[in-house]
């Protein structure tokens, strides 16, 4: 007689600077399956659409976790959409989940300075800084000059 065995429940922490990538990568898991857990995405659920309170934050993050281990115990695969920028963090859910025999996988997307700040302020600050325009500056990156856009930025 064989027995087949359930696989266990996967996670994966994303972690990386804003504007890196994080939850494009997420919401391809999500496509594939997995469950996406996201405190901005609580936020919007709750109308907070500025700088929540730290009790806020707390209460979303209490609620993140009980999901999570809901999820889990019901054999779901979820991808925490968190950023995790600290250690402390990645090491708080990395206690959480091992009563549950469960070690998470930490996927950190790397990118560029630049390609960061033109995801998140629109190449606002890039081109305050380096005197490139939106157009000049994408061909810049694209061609493999980002190094030297980052160097001219740090020493501005």
């Amino acid at each position: 007689m064989t027995v087949d065995r359930v696989p266990a429940p996967r996670v994966v922490m994303m972690c990386g600077p804003g504007g890196a990538g994080e939850t494009t990568y997420a919401k391809g898991l999500e496509a594939d399956g997995w469950t996406r857990l996201s405190f901005e995405v609580e936020f919007w659920n709750r109308g907070v659409t500025t700088l929540p309170s730290a009790e806020v934050v707390a209460e979303v993050s209490a609620e993140l976790k009980a999901r999570l281990l809901r999820l889990i115990a019901a054999g779901e695969d979820v991808v925490l959409d968190f950023g995790f920028w600290f250690r402390r963090q990645r090491d708080e859910y990395r206690a959480l989940l091992a009563p549950q025999g469960i070690v998470p996988v930490t996927v950190y997307i790397a990118t560029s300075l630049s390609t960061i700040l033109s995801r998140t302020t629109g190449g606002t600050v890039v081109r305050r800084t380096t005197g490139l325009s939106r157009n000049r500056r994408r061909r810049s990156t694209s061609s493999g000059s980002s190094r030297r856009l980052r160097r001219r930025a740090r020493s501005t």
